[in-house]
């Protein structure tokens, strides 16, 4: 049987191989050194081997290649040809993502076979994890998000599919008027972007502040929310959503909010959060620093949630073939105690100084955690990791000499 005609595009017989392998419907035995001389070629919307049909005879793998290559495109890891690469690849779209949680979810997309390009304005960072990456699945723009045309030029350069908007000005960063413009010049920026390139879906980061006005929980999508709003995030992120879902009414475009709960592991920076700065203080041999809000209390507690499992949540939520609704808690749905983290710190550094303060304090909150079943049910999001093992895995990280 002739060859088909060499296009120039194909893939080398060993990825080829492991490709298929890949499927779990072909072992390596199927494999014979005969192999060697095949190579996969794009021919219309099909890859096919060089030999087609198959003649009697030819190895194993060209036969069940031919027979199975729709498994084997969607294999996990399976590599393009140039052509395909060119044609259809498609990358997700991170504001912030050079932030805290954006390398994570980095991470997570990356993990899954997607690229990905991030955002940077100011801060610059290489976590061992996925610095070796940088210029290949992950590809790094400086862009100032507040400037409304920026999102749109990057998300039409890169090609790109989703948006995960993570990008917002630090706590207390800015003053009234700088806020609402980089916030509000933020949103409509994004929204525009995300409609006019053409985008699946656009995912903004929204938060666990937007229920702190309620007396207790455990809080729900469903739950309805006040006006009157107490701090910046809350107020904002409560905005975000009425003015998001409303421009995507008018325009067709589908949006998600991620109402995100306490994240921290690392890469966090800013020591607000009490399990950082127990964990930073056990590794120095310290007393906590509980200048900003005294001494906690030991039976207070929070919904949080380690960075690696929120970063697969956010990854669940943009990749989802269709969504059921258009609000989502991404947190561990979990009462965690301050008690607990000292216990959790305490496991790995048992001589750590980390005083607590008896009882519930003046602002517990019953029930104050997240209700996570909407997740859990519709997009199969469970935390791989429990409070103990997250500060075990931090402290690991600390250990080996990471810092922010």
């Amino acid at each position: 049987m002739d060859a088909v005609e060499d296009t120039g595009d194909f893939w080398p017989v060993d990825a080829a191989v492991d490709a298929v392998v890949a499927t779990g419907l072909a072992e390596d035995e199927d494999v014979d050194e005969r192999g060697s001389h095949y190579e996969l070629h794009a021919l219309g919307t099909a890859t096919f081997f060089c030999d087609l049909p198959p003649p009697r005879g030819a190895p194993p793998l060209a036969r069940r290649a031919l027979m199975l290559y729709p498994m084997l495109l969607a294999a996990p890891g399976a590599p393009k040809t140039p052509a395909q690469a060119e044609a259809t690849t498609m990358a997700i779209l991170i504001t912030g993502g050079m932030g805290f949680i954006g390398l994570h979810a980095a991470k997570a997309f990356v993990d899954a076979g997607e690229d990905v390009v991030i955002t940077y304005y100011q801060t610059w960072r290489e976590p061992s994890f996925v610095k070796d990456e940088f210029g290949k699945r992950v590809i790094v723009e400086k862009a100032d998000v507040s400037q409304p045309s920026v999102i749109e030029e990057l998300a039409k350069k890169h090609k790109t599919e989703h948006i995960v908007h993570l990008a917002v000005p630090g706590v207390a960063a800015l003053g009234p008027y700088e806020d609402y413009r980089v916030n509000m010049n933020g949103l409509i920026g994004v929204l525009e972007a995300a409609r006019n390139a053409e985008v699946k879906r656009l995912s903004l980061a929204s938060s666990i502040a937007v229920y702190h006005s309620l007396p207790q929980g455990p809080f729900r999508e469903t739950d309805a929310l006040p006006v009157e709003s107490s701090n910046p995030t809350e107020t904002f992120k409560k905005a975000w959503e009425i003015l998001a879902f409303h421009y995507a009414d008018r325009t067709g475009l589908e949006v998600v909010s991620m109402r995100i709960g306490g994240i921290w592991g690392p890469l966090y920076h800013s020591m607000m959060n009490l399990p950082s700065r127990l964990a930073r203080a056990a590794m120095k041999g310290e007393e906590p620093d509980y200048t900003r809000g005294g001494v906690p209390f030991a039976d207070d507690h929070w919904d949080l949630c380690y960075v690696k499992d929120c970063a697969q949540g956010i990854k669940l939520v943009q990749l989802a073939d269709d969504l059921s609704h258009r609000i989502y808690n991404v947190s561990s749905g979990f009462p965690v105690s301050n008690q607990m983290l000292v216990d959790a710190v305490k496991a790995v550094k048992p001589d750590a100084n980390l005083p607590l303060q008896d009882g519930e304090g003046p602002a517990y909150k019953e029930s104050n955690y997240l209700d996570m079943s909407r997740a859990r049910d519709e997009l199969g999001f469970a935390n791989a990791y429990t409070p103990q093992t997250a500060m075990a895995d931090y402290l690991a990280w600390l250990a080996e000499g990471n810092e922010n």
